[in-house]
């Protein structure tokens, strides 16, 4: 049964912010707690004056431990003699306390060195591990050329107001955690960039049950994400599409889909429609199951897994070669932005065969992805970003299959699913994927009849097959 409490997850995006790296050396004071007889004689004449005869009986000591004592803390400049014989504080010992009951301290000024992290779009502290994330599967927020090179003294203002908080979270050599040992930013020396790292943001974007678009949450890893927020807004404004229901509707048709056509509506899906048909056929053992979301949404790749498992585990035994698992992603801004994307890559890499004694490769992965700009360069690119997945199943198309909007994922002996992606701009700054997945042997023939169709035709533009092949760098 569906949680109708939980919103509806329909994408999921990474983006990343830089992080600048720092070594700086510092300076501070750090309050300790003094040895045991001059700490107790100040608290003891911190309350009132007293004889050094007094004293010694106080503490049980003779003459000579007490005049040696009274001799240090004098030379100290921590005590001295008033007119009448008494001991009294001074100014300097009188700084040690903060209250007749408290336990004076001595402050030392230390000198150390550190590496702290800083985002640059509000300067948030971000800690003193390295940061190992990488760039890659996600869009990058953009900061100003000058703030990036002025991070240096950004960084030295930032590490002057955020000390308190370093300090307290153990990123200070030599300073132990604990409100008894409270310390002080004394000076500030060298400040340097030693590097530049990202800090991965992850968004979910979601739907209420009742078809209601909900507000992207907070950053958890930003004390103030105030200039994250808005750069991330910035960063998705900057991929917005127009509007492609016309588009859509057409391709509905092409794919011999005759549900999904009734899902789009004014406001562009009609959310509780999708939800409802959904949980049917998933009851009822349906061969056509709809989607909401992007393919890598916990809900929907639950579903393709759950074939590829068993897949695994009870293989067909069928004469002919493995068949091909075609992955043909559409060409649209915010697809692939997301680590989720390549850990669903390498699922399907590893449910392609079976080890042990019975070896059995049970199909051909092959991602393709679309090529619209400088094909070498777009292949360093892709090659890069994918290097995790198996290169011999990374493939290139040139064209945009289905004006881009569609993609297609299908295996003859499994299934396939297709994926609309549908451009609302008055309802969700990015696009709403939906669409379906079919094990209908039929079905899943003309899909891949269609896809097959477009990659072995010939570009107009580049005059050859809009399949160029495996992305191999050259």
């Amino acid at each position: 049964m569906m949680d109708k409490s939980k919103p509806i997850c329909f994408h999921e995006l990474d983006f990343v912010l830089p992080v600048h790296r720092f070594h700086i050396s510092f300076s501070y004071t750090d309050a300790q707690r003094l040895s045991f007889i001059r700490e107790f004689v100040l608290r003891i004449v911190n309350i009132n004056p007293l004889t050094p005869a007094s004293l010694a009986q106080f503490f049980s000591l003779s003459k000579r431990e007490l005049d040696e004592a009274l001799s240090d803390l004098v030379r100290s400049g921590d005590l001295k003699y008033r007119d009448d014989g008494t001991v009294e504080l001074t100014n300097q010992s009188r700084s040690y306390f903060s209250g007749m009951e408290a336990i004076p301290k001595i402050e030392k000024i230390d000198e150390t060195t550190g590496h702290f992290n800083f985002e640059l779009a509000g300067l948030n502290y971000l800690g003193a591990k390295k940061i190992n994330k990488n760039w890659k599967f996600a869009l990058r927020l953009n900061i100003d050329n000058e703030r990036k090179a002025k991070s240096e003294a950004l960084a030295r203002k930032a590490f002057q107001q955020h000390f308190q908080d370093i300090a307290d979270r153990g990123d200070v050599k030599g300073v132990k955690d604990n409100d008894d040992n409270r310390v002080n930013l004394y000076n500030i020396g060298d400040v340097r960039k030693v590097i530049e790292k990202p800090l991965r943001i992850s968004h979910s974007f979601s739907v209420s049950h009742s078809g209601e678009f909900l507000e992207r949450g907070d950053i958890e890893e930003l004390k103030d994400a105030t200039e994250a927020t808005s750069l991330i807004t910035d960063a998705i404004g900057l991929q917005r599409q127009p509007h492609n229901f016309l588009e859509i509707f057409k391709v509905i048709d092409e794919f011999d889909d005759t549900k999904s056509k009734a899902y789009i509506n004014d406001d562009g899906l009609d959310i509780p429609k999708i939800l409802s048909d959904r949980q049917y056929a998933e009851s009822s053992g349906a061969d056509l199951t709809p989607f909401l979301g992007i393919i890598y949404t916990l809900e929907n790749w639950r579903l393709i897994t759950g074939i590829l498992e068993k897949n695994v585990k009870q293989p067909k035994r069928t004469g002919h070669e493995a068949d091909e698992l075609i992955w043909l992603a559409p060409n649209n801004p915010f697809w692939g932005k997301s680590e989720k994307v390549l850990s669903c890559l390498q699922y399907v890499r590893d449910s392609a065969k079976v080890t042990g004694k019975k070896a059995k490769k049970l199909y051909q992965p092959k991602l393709y992805l679309p090529l619209t700009e400088n094909h070498d360069r777009l292949r360093r690119v892709c090659g890069i970003e994918f290097e995790d997945f198996d290169k011999d199943s990374l493939f290139g198309y040139t064209g945009d299959f289905c004006n881009g909007n569609v993609e297609v994922i299908v295996n003859s002996d499994l299934f396939a699913v297709v994926i609309y992606h549908l451009s609302a701009p008055d309802t969700s700054p990015i696009p709403i994927p939906f669409g379906f997945m079919t094990t209908d042997k039929s079905h899943i023939a003309y899909i891949r009849l269609r896809v097959k169709a477009f990659l072995n035709d010939i570009d107009m533009a580049t005059g050859k097959p809009h399949d160029i092949g495996q992305l191999r760098p050259k």
